[in-house]
């Protein structure tokens, strides 16, 4: 397997200085190539993609992106570890294997979602026959957590225009063409754990690399079931890499917050460990 970071915006036949420690660990166990983050061409090594498999590991693209990188690298005769409609699914929420996205299929353990177009003329006496107030809104991958109370929160119906009005002055249609509500559920503050999934495998769980605090093993043996579920849809489905974002609410319920595909994950270190054998 190769593993392909973004290119250096100053040389493009060098790394990206973001991912420069994290790539001199990877080096020494896998070969690389670089991506250029503007044209999405293989700028070194292209020699080397011929016959192999292709893990693209580093900032998040969109899902038209990602299939130029898909593009390329069957140009050069490698084809993706991880699939655009993997991508799609775990980065995005974006409907695959047979689910309309990751809070479909991981429905009982997060809170209820509904996802619609960015331009979507929103009907609230139909938002309310599905969803509990209050409610938070996002985008795929887009929240507006700096303006919470304005652009994030919305507390019952008389704050629903106001407050999704605001989060589109932050986030345009371009930036993320999804919108999500959410159930607001009461989450235990900055305790947040990173689970990371390769290949079916549980192959770590971390604290998320944005908060700080001691490891607490208890929380993982009481996501256990949410183990078990991750992991049996991931073998089933082919999912090569994905992380899944837990907490636990105030009823001492570990709920999942967030899923992502690992390719474009912030970790706290050792990213090769993740996917070596």
């Amino acid at each position: 397997m190769i593993i392909a970071y973004p290119a250096s915006l100053l040389r493009n036949v060098r790394v990206n200085e973001f991912f420069e420690e994290e790539y001199k660990k990877t080096s020494t166990v896998f070969d690389t190539i670089f991506i250029d983050q503007n044209t999405f061409r293989i700028t070194k090594n292209k020699h080397l993609v011929d016959g192999e498999k292709v893990l693209y590991r580093g900032w998040i693209v969109t899902i038209e992106q990602y299939y130029s990188i898909n593009e390329e690298v069957q140009r050069h005769g490698g084809n993706l570890v991880v699939s655009p409609e993997e991508y799609g699914f775990t980065q995005f929420n974006r409907d695959g294997f047979g689910y309309n996205g990751w809070t479909d299929v991981f429905g009982d353990f997060t809170p209820k979602t509904i996802r619609v177009d960015y331009d979507h003329d929103f009907d609230l006496d139909d938002v309310s026959s599905q969803l509990d107030f209050p409610l938070i809104v996002k985008g795929s991958s887009k929240s507006v957590k700096d303006d919470w109370e304005n652009s994030m929160f919305i507390k019952d119906k008389s704050d629903f225009s106001r407050v999704l009005e605001n989060y589109k002055d932050y986030v345009s249609q371009n930036e993320d063409d999804m919108i999500m509500l959410r159930e607001f559920e009461n989450f235990v503050p900055d305790e947040e754990y990173r689970l990371w999934f390769y290949q079916g495998e549980l192959r770590r769980a971390e604290i998320h690399p944005l908060f700080n605090g001691e490891y607490d093993e208890l929380i993982i043996d009481q996501a256990s079931d949410i183990i078990a579920t991750v992991k049996s849809f991931a073998m089933k489905n082919n999912i090569q890499l994905m992380t899944v974002d837990i907490v636990k609410d105030t009823q001492g319920h570990v709920r999942i917050i967030e899923c992502g595909s690992g390719m474009v994950s912030g970790i706290r270190h050792g990213f090769v460990d993740i996917v070596s054998s």
